[in-house]
């Protein structure tokens, strides 16, 4: 999470690799988000993907010729301010919006922000107007890929919007208890095939007009709370 020029900014990454190779992916990837926000000053999700892809690929080195390993991250990217407009970028896992007992989702580009063979496409730019009581989950493929149940089978993103959707008259910290729960009961005895982390925050209420003339002390009022932590449960 950045603060920076009156805007929050929030990513959701998943780095190719395990282990010392995805620590380091990770920390490319952090620090060419940072880069782009801070040092470039870039404000559009899809324009801050677009440049990481480009640090990650003269980082690493990354060309159609020599074969290299196409390292990258899937991710989600929010940026929201004062007037609680909120803009996002999503690579590879989507962005949830659930708003009225229905979700809206604000669909991936199916390309990872890294190297990709052929032409680089441009990511997809999605802005929304938040509004009170507006939920939003941003998330890695963690949660829904997981094997268990009877049949062994994955959770599913099917299953994991349904589940959201139950849980809407709970609090952050209720939903959060509801995800492990079900997720331990799920996966059972099988063993957990990848980190799991997954970002809720809601829309508690409008912002005001009046603000502090102290820029530090202007703040959104989207509610940012981490549901399950990016670690083996």
């Amino acid at each position: 999470m950045q603060h920076h020029n009156g805007k929050v900014y929030l990513a959701v990454c998943d780095c190719t690799g395990h282990g010392v190779p995805g620590a380091f992916m990770s920390m490319i990837g952090s620090s060419l988000l940072d880069e782009a926000v801070v040092e470039k000053g870039i404000t559009k999700p899809n324009e801050i993907f677009f440049e990481v892809r480009k640090g990650f690929i003269n980082a690493l080195k990354q060309n159609e010729e020599d074969g290299t390993q196409k390292d990258g991250m899937d991710a989600t990217l929010i940026v929201w301010d004062k007037k609680n407009t909120l803009q996002a970028a999503a690579a590879l896992n989507p962005v949830l919006l659930i708003r009225d007992g229905a979700i809206r989702e604000l669909k991936p580009d199916r390309q990872p922000v890294g190297y990709l063979t052929g032409k680089q496409e441009a990511f997809t730019h999605h802005e929304v107007q938040l509004e009170k009581g507006d939920s939003l989950y941003l998330f890695t493929d963690g949660y829904h890929d997981q094997f268990g149940g009877p049949n062994l089978r994955k959770f599913m993103m099917r299953n994991f919007k349904k589940l959201l959707l139950t849980i809407q008259d709970k609090t952050m910290s209720e939903q959060k208890t509801i995800l492990e729960t079900t997720m331990a009961e799920w996966k059972g005895d099988t063993e957990q095939i990848d980190d799991i982390l997954v970002i809720g925050g809601r829309q508690l209420a409008l912002l005001s007009d009046a603000t502090s003339d102290r820029p530090h002390k202007k703040k959104s009022n989207f509610h940012i709370r981490i549901i399950i932590q990016p670690r083996l449960l």
